[in-house]
């Protein structure tokens, strides 16, 4: 396509003026588009008015879409204050056609297009106005596969783009599910960080009980000894008096009420130091089976601590909160249902000890009377 500038109003202006066809082009292209037409019809227009006047109504239906029927139907309102409008149905049509055939040659770059052309049409003009149509067609033949092309494409791609805003949708929804989610473990969160901080505040108090049952233990252990070291020298110079009293009982005649008195302090000295020894010695059982407990819970706490630990860590992992909680809550309650009985097996350590306390309290003075009683024999005989 090219186009020519013929004075200065053109040169602001150009026309667009399509390449002339040969004559059997012209002939095989109109085919193409299904209108007929000869030959002869095209080489001498002016003895085939009617049949030109026909192809410029295919033209007009095949480029611009309006069919005949539409043609003949009046474009103005005043038809109905005609005295007899069936009169003008023919110039109706003209006219239309006229107006449709010079709007589809300007759009074709052909102005010039006129009533003459129907009037005294000639072979020079049909066959540049028909070569300017078929370069339209052509045209817009191309640009139709093009466009369908593209709008295939573009269906496409708002296909993609519908199912990437429902995605979007479903993946919004999900982000306001996760953060009701993460609301809720965020409570659940704090909840055992609470627990955790209760747990600690225990695991403190039990190792200040630890240090001071230690250092309660370690005081009875050097007092136990002290009067284990007592219990064994007073032992000793009982046996050594005994032996003494042996080597002079046979020199001398002691009084029976001297000697009853001397038995009875010695008796009430060495009942002293083992209520006292025994004493000790429950006081050091009591300790050794109360840091055996705190023992136990030392280890208990220490197991905690771990748990505990693991579970900081893995409060950082957002997917698997809920599960790690449920499993800490879990060993939290476990330790904390050991450490009810660490602390019931104390109790009731405790309680046995001060039941067989009693029974030894009981039979400690027995054995030692059984036994003073057995001296006395002695000495008597």
């Amino acid at each position: 396509m090219y186009y020519s500038q013929h004075n200065a109003a053109a040169q602001q202006h150009p026309t667009y003026h399509a390449p002339l066809l040969k004559t059997a082009v012209i002939i095989q292209c109109m085919h193409e588009m299904e209108i007929p037409m000869s030959e002869h019809e095209l080489l001498a227009p002016e003895r085939h008015k009617e049949p030109t006047k026909q192809v410029f109504v295919r033209l007009v239906e095949y480029c611009l879409g309006i069919n005949k029927e539409e043609l003949s139907q009046p474009q103005f309102s005043g038809l109905q204050d005609l005295a007899y409008p069936e009169l003008y149905e023919d110039a109706f049509f003209e006219a239309s056609l006229l107006r449709e055939s010079t709007r589809l040659m300007t759009i074709c770059g052909e102005p010039d297009f006129g009533l003459h052309d129907f009037v005294t049409p000639s072979s020079k003009r049909l066959q540049k106005h028909l070569s300017a149509v078929i370069n339209l067609a052509k045209y817009r033949l191309e640009s139709l596969e093009s466009y369908l092309e593209l709008n295939e494409k573009r269906e496409g791609v708002l296909n993609e783009l519908n199912e990437l805003k429902i995605e979007q949708d479903q993946l919004r929804n999900k982000l306001e599910d996760a953060k009701e989610v993460a609301m809720q473990d965020n409570g659940a969160v704090q909840d055992v960080y609470s627990e955790i901080s209760e747990v600690e505040a225990d695991i403190a108090k039990l190792n200040e009980q630890n240090t001071l049952i230690r250092r309660q233990n370690n005081e009875l252990k050097k007092k136990h000894n002290f009067l284990k070291d007592s219990v064994d020298t007073t032992s000793v110079s009982i046996q050594e008096l005994k032996n003494e009293e042996k080597k002079l009982l046979p020199q001398i005649v002691q009084s029976p009420q001297r000697l009853k008195r001397e038995m009875s302090t010695l008796e009430s000295a060495l009942e002293s130091e083992r209520k006292e020894s025994s004493t000790v010695e429950k006081q050091v059982q009591l300790v050794k089976v109360a840091a055996a407990n705190v023992a136990d819970a030392t280890k208990a706490t220490s197991t905690v601590n771990e748990k505990l630990e693991e579970i900081k860590s893995e409060l950082d992992k957002e997917n698997m909160l809920l599960p790690e909680i449920n499993i800490t809550r879990g060993n939290l309650s476990k330790n904390l249902n050991k450490m009810t009985e660490l602390s019931n097996n104390i109790d009731h350590a405790k309680r046995q000890h001060h039941k067989y306390g009693k029974i030894i309290t009981l039979y400690i003075p027995e054995s030692i009377s059984f036994i003073i009683y057995k001296m006395s024999l002695n000495i008597h005989l």
